[in-house]
């Protein structure tokens, strides 16, 4: 809804006045992001989202936003999606803290593995 609010917006716009607003939305979501909380999910979400609506590829950058994308993929049944994107996060979880958010990750790593018919991998990731 935002994003399609967003685009509305833009289209009414000259074309750098829509690039810039679309850019500075997108950094505004970038570092709300960043900040750890109960909405940093959503804001993760939300930036890909928009991103995706407007043609913008944004690349995983941190644990945060594999763990966000891989949250989204498996409640919509997309397991690869979710396996791909846990399976980014544990790359990116090296400097993570506190570790209970690496733990739980690699546990959600294992389930969907386990759901997308891959059990032994699933066995090795727990």
């Amino acid at each position: 809804m935002f994003a399609k609010m967003l685009q509305d917006k833009a289209a009414k716009l000259p074309e750098k006045q829509a690039d810039d607003l679309i850019t500075k939305t997108l950094a505004l979501l970038g570092d709300m992001a960043k900040i750890p909380g109960p909405f940093q999910t959503e804001a993760i979400r939300m930036r890909r989202d928009l991103s995706e609506k407007i043609w913008r590829h944004l690349e995983v950058s941190s644990f945060a936003d594999a763990v966000a994308l891989a949250e989204a993929a498996a409640q919509t049944g997309d397991w690869k999606g979710a396996v791909d994107n846990y399976s980014k996060a544990m790359s990116m979880s090296e400097n993570v803290l506190p570790k209970s958010r690496v733990f739980q990750a690699q546990l959600q790593l294992a389930r969907v593995q386990n759901i997308s018919g891959d059990a032994a991998t699933a066995f090795e990731t727990s």
